[in-house]
């Protein structure tokens, strides 16, 4: 093991353990994570000065900014998914950052698509720590393919797998699952070093969970235009800061200032993923856009017509900084807190509610697997939060999470409606498709 955080340089003879499959950045469904040897070839030529590697989504001939060294996908959460080009010094930035958090390199495990960039970063540090990914099989994640695929391989430790929450949630699940009465999956999980999880907040309860159980979790927060996550468990890595840009309170998605941030903020035990909530409820609560800065940032998009009406790339008194779309608050101690996103903040009957904390209430519920909120048009309230869950085994009553909603915000955040679902509709990244879940109720509560 590396101790000292840094990458080392490729190795010129680490290749892949088998041709796995498809060219993986060809693959558009969540479940795809095989690394083919051309895919390996080239992301190892990227890595060592040679051609970039491109986006599937790009042509031949489209031109990339200078010094591209690796081009990523965003999630496609704000709309249309963006091509970000990344260089290598920022590339490797983060690879040294991560590594120097989690107190040095080691084997990874791909469990996230690579043509987004949790999973292209578990690719990418394994390369430059000199070692290939174990690669789990394409097809539906579950607890017996994730730890045949760890068994199988054999990973030596220190070991590390980056997963989204809702991967982890089966997970632990599993475990307390009478299936695992071996113990077999418990201890898989407890030899990886770290466990980082990202792409949504994990709840306090499902993290209480892993800390009982002996799971070392670390929470990551970040975005493809970062190189991925660059504040871990609400603390930035060496070299990036944040800062929370104040909102409009008329614009925005604002929460603060009015009846829905008194009610969001004695929702901190749920919001803040330290668990420490403010001193009092009548302290401040300011929520505000997260910009981040640092070596990881990107060059920008591939294609310069691609901007976000809120978010992009400033500079600012001599310093670069990326604009998000997401909200946060500073937690009385000193680490960062995730709400939401700006552009998910539903305004029911003058309400202002944030998704985000909505679905980590529904999620603490025990018949819970997983759950999305969104926005219909209504008649009366003028937009009508309503739920999908995934149920865990059969489905809980809609007064019943209606009530634990309530109890953790307060009754105006309750969604009107709730139905169940098989699955939640997902991106290429992972990450819930909140468009089609909106299609998905609209056509459920029509």
């Amino acid at each position: 093991m590396n101790r000292q955080g840094t990458a080392p340089s490729l190795s010129a003879n680490t290749s892949p353990a088998s041709d796995a499959g498809p060219h993986p950045l060809r693959a558009s469904r969540p479940g795809a994570r095989t690394l083919g040897s051309d895919a390996w070839d080239a992301l190892k030529a990227a890595l060592t000065g040679g051609p970039p590697l491109r986006h599937p989504s790009l042509g031949p001939s489209t031109e990339l900014p200078e010094g591209t060294a690796v081009t990523v996908a965003t999630s496609g959460s704000t709309g249309h998914p963006k091509t970000v080009a990344l260089p290598l010094a920022a590339v490797t930035a983060a690879a040294r950052a991560s590594a120097a958090r989690l107190g040095g390199t080691g084997r990874w495990l791909l469990a996230l698509p690579t043509g987004h960039i949790a999973g292209l970063n578990a690719a990418i540090r394994s390369l430059l720590a000199g070692y290939p990914p174990a690669t789990m099989p394409a097809g539906s994640f579950s607890p017996e393919r994730f730890l045949a695929t760890v068994l199988e391989a054999g990973l030596p430790r220190p070991r590390f797998v980056s997963l989204v929450p809702t991967q982890l949630v089966r997970l632990v699940r599993a475990v307390a699952a009478q299936g695992d009465a071996s113990g077999c999956l418990r201890d898989c999980l407890t030899g990886f070093d770290a466990i980082l999880v990202g792409g949504a907040p994990a709840s306090p309860a499902l993290l209480a969970q892993c800390r009982e159980l002996g799971f070392r979790v670390v929470q990551t927060y970040g975005c493809a235009e970062t190189c991925g996550g660059v504040i871990y468990d609400g603390l930035p890595l060496d070299g990036t800061a944040f800062r929370l840009a104040p909102l409009d309170p008329l614009g925005d998605g604002a929460l603060r200032g009015d009846g829905a941030g008194a009610r969001l903020a004695r929702a901190t035990a749920i919001a803040n993923p330290t668990g420490v909530p403010p001193s009092g409820t009548g302290g401040r609560w300011d929520p505000g856009r997260i910009d981040l800065t640092g070596p990881t940032l990107a060059l920008g998009y591939t294609d310069p017509s691609d901007r976000s009406p809120i978010g992009g790339f400033v500079v600012e008194d001599g310093r670069r900084w990326f604009r998000t779309s997401d909200l946060g608050w500073l937690a009385p101690s000193g680490r960062l807190a995730l709400v939401g996103r700006t552009d998910d903040v539903i305004v029911s009957g003058a309400v202002k509610i944030a998704p985000t904390l909505v679905e980590q209430a529904l999620r603490s519920h025990p018949a819970v697997l997983d759950a999305v909120v969104v926005g219909l048009p209504s008649v009366e309230w003028g937009t009508a939060a309503v739920a999908l869950i995934v149920p865990d085994g059969g489905p809980p009553s809609s007064t019943d999470l209606r009530a634990t909603v309530a109890a953790c915000l307060g009754r105006a955040a309750a969604p009107l409606r709730v139905g169940s679902v098989t699955e939640l509709p997902r991106l290429a990244s992972g990450k819930v498709d909140r468009g089609a879940a909106t299609r998905i109720a609209a056509t459920l509560f029509a």
